[in-house]
Parts: C-alpha cells; sequence; structure tokens
C-alpha cells in the first residue's frame, strides 16, 4: 500500500486493509494511510468499517454451531457487502447508486436459491432500506441482525459527525 494503486482493485485494497489491521490494528492502518496522503477523516471511517467487519467476524466464529446447516453467506462476502454499503453511504457515494443495483442483483439471485436463503434475503433488504437512508428492520433471531445494526451504527455515527 505504498500509494501506487493502479493495478490494485479496490476489493484487494479492503482485503490488504483488513488483513493488516487483523495482525497489526488501527495504528497500522493510520500509518499506511497516512503515508499514502488519506485524509484523517476518512481514514477514522475505514478503520470503523474495518472494526464492524472485524466484529462481525467475530460473532460469525461465536455463532457457527447456532446456525450450523442453515444456508449463509461467507464471512468474506458478508464483509464486502457491509464494507461496500457504509462506504457508498459516507465516503464513496459516487458509487450509490450502482451498489445499490448491484445489492438488488444479489438479491434476485439469492432469491432464485430456495426458501432456505429466507435469512440472507433479509439481510439484503435490511441493507436496501440502509441505501436508501431508511432504518434498517431485521429480526433479532437473524444471523445477519447484529452486523446490520453496526453497520447502521456506523453510517449513523459518521452522519452525526458531519
Amino acid at each position: 500500500m505504498n500509494g501506487q494503486m493502479s493495478d490494485v482493485t479496490p476489493e484487494d485494497a479492503l482485503r490488504e486493509l483488513a488483513s493488516l489491521f487483523q495482525t497489526q490494528g488501527a495504528d497500522a492502518i493510520r500509518a499506511v494511510l497516512k503515508e499514502s496522503n488519506f485524509q484523517d477523516e476518512m481514514i477514522e471511517q475505514l478503520i470503523q468499517m474495518l472494526e464492524i467487519t472485524s466484529q462481525a467476524d467475530e460473532d460469525d466464529d461465536q455463532d457457527e454451531e447456532e446456525i450450523e446447516g442453515v444456508a449463509t453467506l461467507h464471512p468474506e462476502v458478508i464483509n464486502a457487502l457491509c464494507q461496500n454499503t457504509f462506504a457508498v453511504m459516507t465516503v464513496a457515494t459516487e458509487h450509490h447508486d450502482e451498489w445499490r443495483g448491484e445489492i438488488a442483483t444479489l438479491r434476485l439471485d439469492i432469491a432464485s436459491r430456495g426458501m432456505e436463503w429466507e435469512a440472507e434475503l433479509v439481510f439484503l433488504d435490511a441493507l436496501t432500506a440502509l441505501l436508501h437512508a431508511q432504518p434498517a428492520i431485521i429480526p433479532l433471531d437473524n444471523p445477519y441482525a447484529d452486523v446490520v445494526r453496526q453497520v447502521q451504527k456506523a453510517i449513523e455515527e459518521n452522519r452525526s459527525v458531519e
């Protein structure tokens, strides 16, 4: 992450940042991004997003036995969905409409898989609500409820800072 990111996709960059965050923490992220001339506000928003997805990973690990046998999205997919939703609602608003379309397409794909994917449909509906600046409504027993609440809280906190 030396400022030369022309050949790096946004997804690769986020994965690299997430890995750095997991292994070395927020201070390492700050150092790398400051070196790359990122603004302090953007750095803190990225760290907040990484904290959300890191917590989601921990929650997934703890809940694994509880949701065994239920069709669930891979943690990397969950992280990407949450990170991108947070990003388009805060620092990358120019990609908002495109991302909303991606969520809609993914929802259609998952809906075609059957009723055992209902939790994922509710998750995507909650993210769609956030993309429409509406409160996310998701049942407490949905395996994605905690991460949706974390994304919603992060978006709200970001708006209150502005």
